[in-house]
C-alpha cells in the first residue's frame, strides 16, 4: 500500500489530485499515513501533514488545520515562506475567515504563484476525528472549491473512516477529482506483527520467560489470535500491550486471552469488545472506575491530577484505579511529569506540567459509549451524563480561592468545548439549571480552547429545552452573548463609521452611561492587544466583577439596531473617538496599579498564573 501511495504522490501526470485512504477503526490508517509522511520527507516530497486527534485541544478541531499546514509548507519549501507571510500581512483577518478562504489564501494561491509544476503532498489523517461532522464536510467542500477554482498545485491524501457524511462528499462533489484506496483486512501482516512482538516480549521479560519452552506461543495460538483480529491491527496491538505488562508474567496474561470465550459472528468488533470487557473486568473499585471511564468516554482529555479535581477524588486515586489498564489507556508514569522553567513560553504556561490520560485508540471510547457493546461498563447513560455534568458545573463554579491548586492550574481551565457538549447532551434537570447559576464567567471569557459564542449558543439551546423555562438563566446567557460580541469587536479595535443623522442618538445613549462604562471604554482603548479577551483583562486589572461589567455594558444593546438605511450599527460604535474622547492619564494609572496588584497576588500564590 505504501508503494502504491508513494507512486501516486510522485507521478507527474495523474488524473486525481486527491486520494481518500479509508478503512474501519483500527485498520492501520494512521500508521500508513505516518510511514508515508516519513518516506515523502526523505525524498523531499512532503509539503505538510496534520493528524486530527479526537478531544485534543488543538488537533481535535479544524480551526488550525490550514494555518498549520501553511506554516509547515513555508518551512519545507523556503521559496513559499515570503509569499505566505505576505498573504497574512495583507489580510490579518484570514485566520478568522472560512476554511475555504484560508485554504485559498494561505496555500493554493501561494503555491500557484511560486512553484508551478512542482509536485508535493499534503497528508490529512483522521478527518473523522475532527469534532464536528459538519466541519469535516466543510473541509472537503473547501478542497472541492479550490479544485474548481483552477489548477490544483498539490497532491492531497485524506485518511478517515468511511463515515456516511464523508463518503457523501467523496462520492458527490469530489467524485471526479479523487481516487480511493481501501485498507483491506491484512491477516498475514497481523501474523507477522504478532510473531515479532512475542519474540520481543520473550527477550525483554527474560527473568520470567527463561524456562518457557519454544515455540512460545504455539502456531495454533497465533493462528487463533489472527482469526480473532479479523485482520485489523487494533485487536492485535491491544493483545500485545495487555501481555507486555511488566507487572505480570506474559504466560499468565496470554492464558487470560486464550481463556476468553470464542466471539460470536455478526458485529465487526466482537472479539475486540470481549477483549476490552476482559481487561476492564480485572480492575476492582468499580464505582470509581466507572466515574473515571465516563470522563475518558466523553473525551475530556485531562491529566490524572485534574481528573481527581474534577471528580473530587483523593490524590493518586486515578493512577491506582486505572492500574492494569495500560493496554487500552495511556497512563503516564509520575516521573514523566516535569517542571517548566519559563524559558520558552508565556504566562499562559504552568510551572507544573502533567501529561494527559487518553485511550490508545478511538475504538475504546466507541466501546464505552455503546450500551450493547460495553454492558456493565457503559458510561453514556442518562445517569452517568447527569453525574458528570454536576462535576463539570462544580468545576466551572470555582472562584480561585485554593492556593494549593494555583501551581497546577484548576481543572476548569483545561475543560474545552466537549465539557459543554456533555452539559448540552444531558437532561436539563432543575438541579443542573440551578447549579449553572454559580458558573464563573472567567472560564468563558478567558479560555484558550473555546469559541465563547459557540459555547453560549450550546448552553442557551440547552436551557430552552428545560421546563419550565428558566427565564432568568436564559437572559443571563443572552447578556453573556452580547458581552462576547462586544469583546470581539473591542479586542480588534475595529474602525467604526457613524452616519451623521445617528450621531445625536449615540451621544444621548453614551451621555447617560454609567461611570463604569466610561471607565471600561477608556480601558479598551488603552490595553495592548495580544489576541486574548479585553473584557477579561478589564475584569482583572480594574477589579470589576462580571455583574458590574454586565450592568454597564448590556445597555449598549440599544445601539445594535437597524437604522433607516438598513445598516446594522455595532456596539463598538461607542469607541468612536469623535463621540467619546479617551482620558488616558487616569485610566493608565488605574491599569498600572491593577497590573502591579495582579503580579503581587500571583507571586504570593493568591492567584493562578493563568489569571495573568
Amino acid at each position: 500500500m505504501l508503494e502504491d501511495l508513494f507512486e501516486w504522490a510522485s507521478a507527474s501526470n495523474l488524473g486525481s489530485s486527491v486520494l481518500w485512504l479509508h478503512g474501519p477503526a483500527g485498520a492501520g490508517k494512521s500508521a500508513i499515513a505516518q510511514s508515508l509522511c516519513q518516506k515523502l520527507e526523505t525524498h523531499g516530497r512532503l509539503g505538510a501533514s496534520f493528524f486530527f486527534k479526537r478531544g485534543h485541544p488543538s488537533r481535535g478541531h479544524a480551526k488550525k488545520l490550514f494555518p498549520t499546514l501553511a506554516y509547515q509548507i513555508a518551512f519545507a519549501l523556503p521559496e513559499l515562506a515570503p509569499v505566505i507571510s505576505q498573504a497574512v500581512v495583507q489580510n490579518l483577518s484570514v485566520l478568522d475567515r472560512s476554511l475555504a478562504t484560508q485554504l485559498q489564501t494561505l496555500i493554493i494561491q501561494p503555491c500557484r504563484q511560486t512553484i508551478p509544476g512542482r509536485i508535493f503532498t499534503i497528508v490529512i489523517d483522521g478527518l473523522d476525528e475532527c469534532e464536528d461532522p459538519q466541519v469535516q464536510q466543510e473541509v472537503l467542500r473547501s478542497i472541492d472549491h479550490a479544485i474548481h477554482e483552477g489548477s490544483f498545485p498539490l497532491r492531497l491524501l485524506i485518511a478517515s473512516r468511511p463515515e456516511p457524511h464523508i463518503r457523501e462528499i467523496f462520492l458527490g462533489a469530489l467524485k471526479r477529482f479523487h481516487c480511493l484506496l481501501n485498507i483491506n483486512q491484512s491477516f498475514e501482516d497481523v501474523r507477522k506483527y504478532l510473531r515479532d512482538e512475542f519474540n520481543r516480549i520473550r527477550r525483554e521479560h527474560s527473568g520470567t520467560m527463561a524456562v518457557i519452552r519454544l515455540p512460545w506461543p504455539s502456531s495454533k495460538i497465533i493462528n487463533n489470535l489472527v482469526e480473532k483480529s479479523s485482520g485489523y491491527f487494533i485487536y492485535a496491538s491491544t493483545v500485545i500491550k495487555f501481555i507486555d505488562d511488566k507487572d505480570f508474567r506474559p504466560t499468565e496474561r496470554l492464558a487470560v486471552i486464550i481463556g476468553m470465550a470464542e466471539p460470536t459472528f455478526g458485529a465487526p468488533f466482537t472479539a475486540l469488545d470481549q477483549l476490552y470487557t476482559q481487561i476492564l473486568s480485572e480492575i476492582p473499585i468499580r464505582p470509581q472506575l466507572l466515574k473515571i471511564l465516563a470522563v475518558i468516554g466523553a473525551q475530556l482529555t485531562l491529566s490524572a491530577g485534574h481528573i481527581e479535581q474534577l471528580l473530587e477524588l483523593e490524590p493518586g486515586d486515578t493512577r491506582l484505579v486505572l492500574r492494569g489498564l495500560h493496554s487500552v489507556i495511556n497512563i503516564p508514569d509520575k516521573e514523566d511529569d516535569g517542571y517548566w522553567d519559563g524559558a520558552d513560553g508565556g504566562l499562559e504556561e504552568f510551572l507544573f506540567l502533567e501529561q494527559d490520560i487518553f485511550p490508545h485508540h478511538a475504538t475504546f471510547c466507541d466501546f464505552l459509549q455503546d450500551r450493547t457493546r460495553a454492558g456493565i461498563f457503559y458510561v453514556d447513560s442518562s445517569s452517568h451524563r447527569v453525574a458528570l455534568c454536576h462535576d463539570i458545573l462544580n468545576a466551572f463554579s470555582y472562584k480561585h480561592k485554593d492556593p494549593s491548586r494555583h501551581l497546577r492550574g484548576h481543572v476548569a481551565w483545561y475543560l474545552d468545548r466537549r465539557a459543554f457538549q456533555c452539559i448540552a447532551s444531558a437532561e436539563p434537570t432543575p438541579d443542573l439549571v440551578t447549579q449553572l447559576h454559580s458558573f464563573n464567567p472567567d472560564f468563558l471569557f478567558n479560555h484558550l480552547y473555546m469559541d465563547s459564542n459557540e459555547i453560549i449558543n450550546l448552553i442557551l439551546n440547552w436551557l430552552k429545552t428545560s421546563q419550565p423555562l428558566p427565564e432568568d438563566s436564559i437572559q443571563l446567557w443572552e447578556d453573556y452573548r452580547f458581552m462576547c460580541h462586544c469583546d470581539a469587536k473591542w479586542s480588534n479595535h475595529e474602525e467604526v463609521r457613524i452616519a451623521r443623522k445617528s450621531r445625536d442618538y449615540y451621544c444621548q445613549v453614551l451621555s447617560q452611561a454609567l461611570p463604569t462604562l466610561v471607565k471600561i471604554l477608556q480601558a479598551v482603548e488603552s490595553i495592548p492587544l495580544d489576541g486574548s479577551s479585553v473584557l477579561f483583562k478589564i475584569h482583572i486589572l480594574l477589579d470589576l466583577s462580571w455583574e458590574e461589567l454586565k450592568t454597564a455594558i448590556c445597555p449598549l444593546q440599544s445601539l445594535a439596531v437597524h437604522d433607516r438605511e438598513g445598516c446594522t450599527t455595532e456596539p463598538s460604535v461607542a469607541l468612536n473617538p469623535t463621540l467619546f474622547p479617551a482620558h488616558l492619564d487616569s485610566i493608565l494609572w488605574d491599569l498600572t496599579c491593577g497590573s502591579l496588584r495582579v503580579i503581587l497576588r500571583i507571586l504570593k500564590g493568591e492567584l493562578e498564573r493563568y489569571m495573568a
